[in-house]
């Protein structure tokens, strides 16, 4: 029976990747990360260099995972995340990073020497660098094969979701590794599989409808408006006009 903790069980998982790809694709330059959740909007995850500091005055790099798009995002889309954001700490370590977070053309080299084309459409022709970049795998690259290893040699496991997922923030996937499937490789199969659909027990919440606590109220004079709680009497000074609840 695993006697680890649930926070040991979700993290175990990405330091499992983070150093399979450590082996496989960087030839053992990343520096150890810590590994921290966040719920940013439109964001699958980010890095944040030399983020955390301990009391030995020593610095750390921070990768953080959004949970609340992984149920509904596809085990490649997730493991193209950690990648991604890996190739921002081997440029941070060994290489030359631009300011901002843009991503450069030294980051686009290393992401196709890794496997992932970086573009910014996410799609073939899209530009390779640029401030806000997607990529996509290259058939036949080392990141596909090692996302195979990974799965064939069973490291990979995420058992915990969370329950209210946010739609996905999908990844284009190219044509040729959606028609993999035809050749009967079950770990392509698996990598264009949700992560929710690789967990049978998991049942996922519709998320919670945030409700305008708010109404709105119009003058039909000068068409002042003004919002505030429900069952408000209000009225325009202006036009002597009462204010009128839009919506209700």
């Amino acid at each position: 029976m695993d006697s680890t903790t649930p926070t040991q069980q979700f993290y175990d998982a990405f330091e499992t990747a983070y150093s399979h790809f450590n082996t496989r694709l960087f030839f053992n330059e990343l520096p150890p990360v810590i590994f921290t959740i966040t719920r940013k909007l439109k964001c699958m995850g980010y890095f944040s260099p030399e983020r955390w500091t301990s009391n030995a005055g020593e610095n750390c790099h921070e990768i953080a995972i959004n949970p609340t798009y992984i149920a509904n995002n596809t085990l490649i889309e997730v493991l193209q995340t950690l990648a991604h954001e890996a190739v921002h700490c081997w440029q941070t370590s060994s290489g030359k990073p631009s300011r901002n977070g843009y991503h450069n053309k030294e980051w686009a080299e290393k992401m196709e020497s890794i496997g992932l084309m970086p573009s910014d459409t996410g799609q073939p022709e899209g530009k390779k660098t640029g401030q806000n970049m997607s990529d996509y795998p290259i058939q036949e690259g080392a990141f596909l094969e090692a996302c195979r290893a990974l799965l064939k040699d069973k490291q990979f496991s995420l058992p915990w979701l969370d329950r209210q997922a946010k739609p996905a923030i999908q990844k284009p996937i190219p044509n040729w590794l959606e028609n993999s499937n035809e050749e009967g490789s079950s770990e392509f199969e698996l990598l264009l599989t949700t992560m929710a659909e690789l967990l049978p027990g998991v049942v996922l919440e519709e998320e919670p409808q945030v409700y305008n606590t708010k109404t709105k109220y119009t003058c039909e004079g000068c068409q002042l408006n003004v919002w505030g709680k429900t069952n408000l009497n209000l009225s325009c000074d202006d036009c002597d006009t009462k204010l009128e609840p839009q919506g209700v």
